[in-house]
């Protein structure tokens, strides 16, 4: 629930207000919300490890890893911090948690986002061209992907050189058929010619 607690005992008008429980519920209830995260991070990260052969288009888990040790180093930064400012001092403390608080934020949708959106514009700086495609394209960094585009890039030469050999034989066909018509025709022809004679 929400209270207001005193800063100076001898002023009583002068107070800060903040969330508070009474009794052991609140411990119990921050403990398990303390315990949910530590799962889900447990989770996150098996996860991660899970995904650590799938191409960087198709992953985020680089940038998870980041984002997790960019909060972990804030944390470490803040939290003695928060605990050497005197009770009182709530300006200082207010100003923290703000840029704590935006820190953790921002290190997160940058870290998982900012990858995308790069690709994103790289797809449409470059016309949209598969060898730039933020799913289908090469990551430089992963050799495996380049040799799989290469490998892919061959097959799709070989599909156009196939295409096109089975268009010049399409045109040949029509060509023999046509020739075929006429010779019958012909050979009509010169059968009706002998019936006549």
């Amino acid at each position: 629930m929400w209270i207001r607690v005193p800063i100076d005992d001898d002023d009583e008008t002068n107070t800060r207000g903040q969330c508070g429980y009474e009794g052991d519920v609140g411990g119990l209830l921050e403990g398990l919300l303390g315990l949910v995260n530590v799962i889900a991070l447990i989770i996150l990260c098996v996860q991660a490890y899970r995904a650590r052969d799938i191409r960087s288009e198709f992953s985020e888990a680089r940038g998870v890893l980041l984002a997790l040790f960019s909060m972990l180093q804030a944390t470490i930064i803040v939290a003695p911090m928060q605990a050497l400012l005197e009770e009182d001092n709530t300006n200082a403390r207010y100003i923290l948690s703000v840029l704590y608080e935006t820190t953790t934020s921002l290190t997160l949708l940058l870290f998982i986002f900012g990858p995308i959106i790069a690709h994103n514009r790289k797809f449409q700086r470059d016309g949209g061209s598969l060898a730039t495609h933020p799913i289908t394209g090469v990551d430089d960094t992963d050799p495996r992907a380049s040799e799989s585009h290469t490998e892919q890039q061959l097959t799709l030469a070989e599909l156009r050189e196939a295409k096109g050999q089975i268009s010049d034989q399409e045109v040949e066909l029509r060509a023999l058929r046509s020739r075929n018509q006429e010779l019958e025709d012909l050979l009509g022809k010169q059968r009706e010619t002998a019936g006549n004679e």
